[in-house]
This record gives structure tokens, C-alpha cells and sequence, in this order.
């Protein structure tokens, strides 16, 4: 992840408090219709990350939602400030 981490920074800013992770846009999209969460994940590639895309519209005070997703995602979720 700290490789990612070194990409990402080469193009936007990369907070402590942001999340890295890799899912399956179709799985989170299920999970999260299913708690009645309407994100929109958007596709926006970088000259140096092509594949990036960002969550919005994700509820962070949901806490089941979120724990389904961390489910879905597994040990893969990182911390930035952790990276």
C-alpha cells in the first residue's frame, strides 16, 4: 500500500484521515443500495493512477453500512496516515 500511497500523492493530496482500499465497485454499490445508501462512485483516473475512482455520497455515520463495506473490502482497508 505504501506504493499506492506514493502514486496517489503524486497527484492529489492524501490526508491522514483518508481511506485506501480496493473493492469491487459493483459489490459496494450492491451493499450499499441495500442499506438504503445512494453513493456514486466516480471514475477519475490520474496521469499516474489510471484505474482511480473516489466514493461519494457515502454516509459516514453509518456504522452497519460501514462495517458491511470493511466486510467486503476485508483486511485490504487502510489508513493513510498508517501507509
Amino acid at each position: 500500500m505504501a506504493a499506492v500511497k506514493a502514486c496517489l500523492s503524486k497527484d492529489m493530496t492524501i490526508r491522514p484521515s483518508s481511506g485506501l482500499a480496493k473493492i469491487s465497485v459493483a459489490g459496494l454499490k450492491d451493499c450499499c443500495k441495500t442499506d438504503g445508501a445512494n453513493v456514486r462512485v466516480v471514475h477519475e483516473p490520474t496521469p499516474n493512477n489510471p484505474a482511480h475512482s473516489a466514493i461519494r455520497r457515502l454516509p459516514s455515520d453509518n456504522l452497519t453500512l460501514l462495517t458491511k463495506i470493511s466486510d467486503l473490502v476485508g483486511s485490504a482497508i487502510y489508513e493513510a496516515k498508517s501507509v
